[in-house]
């Protein structure tokens, strides 16, 4: 696989469909990339229009172009080369290999999986679920599946430890007005576990 060096203006930073992390802004990876530049490429996936889409590297590339950088170093593969879910697998090992994922990170992939390319219910409980440091349970996939409905405010709560597993998954059965209601509640409030379970109850 050949190495090149592609314009980030040739990249179509809109189209997150291999996406796997949830934080894309990363100072750290910024002062990383100034001190001492791209030392792993990413990858990137040929379309039919001119142009690339993001497999692997959204945090780098990201901050490649955050901190003015015209190009990136990347790896190219044609779509003849690899198939959407071939490439989207291609993401989660990649980030699985050196890092452990967040939950709302696991939710992603695994809706993801299943809506996007259709992996069956019980292959994700099989084989994606271990993986990702999960029981290999329907209940336990569910669970993460719901948690790809959070809205963004509510995602953010949860993301910083304000909002438990099951509260989540609670608020995420909700309708979308419901959930922003609620959300502009809880972003005010400082609740236990108890308490959350006492207010969603309400």
């Amino acid at each position: 696989m050949n190495i090149y060096r592609v314009p980030l203006q040739e990249i179509d930073f809109g189209d997150e469909r291999f996406r796997i992390s949830e934080e894309l802004n990363l100072p750290s990876m910024e002062d990383s990339l100034r001190a001492i530049g791209q030392l792993n490429p990413v990858l990137l996936l040929g379309r039919e229009e001119p142009g690339w889409v993001i497999v692997c590297g959204f945090r780098r590339l990201h901050a490649l172009r955050r901190i003015g950088a015209s190009h990136a170093l990347a790896c190219t593969r044609t779509a003849g080369d690899l198939s959407p879910l071939e490439a989207f697998r291609s993401a989660l090992w990649d980030n699985i290999a050196h890092r452990q994922l967040e939950a709302l990170e696991k939710a992603r992939c695994l809706w993801t999986l299943k809506d996007a390319y259709g992996v069956p219910q019980d292959i994700l409980v099989q084989e994606y679920l271990p993986p990702l440091g999960l029981a290999s349970h329907q209940n336990v996939l569910r669970s993460y599946l719901s948690l790809h409905r959070l809205n963004p405010r509510l995602r953010a709560l949860f993301k910083n430890g304000r909002l438990t597993l099951s509260s989540a998954e609670r608020l995420a059965g909700m309708k979308p007005e419901s959930q922003e209601r609620i959300a502009r509640v809880l972003a005010r409030l400082h609740l236990s576990a108890s308490l959350q379970r006492e207010v969603l109850e309400l």
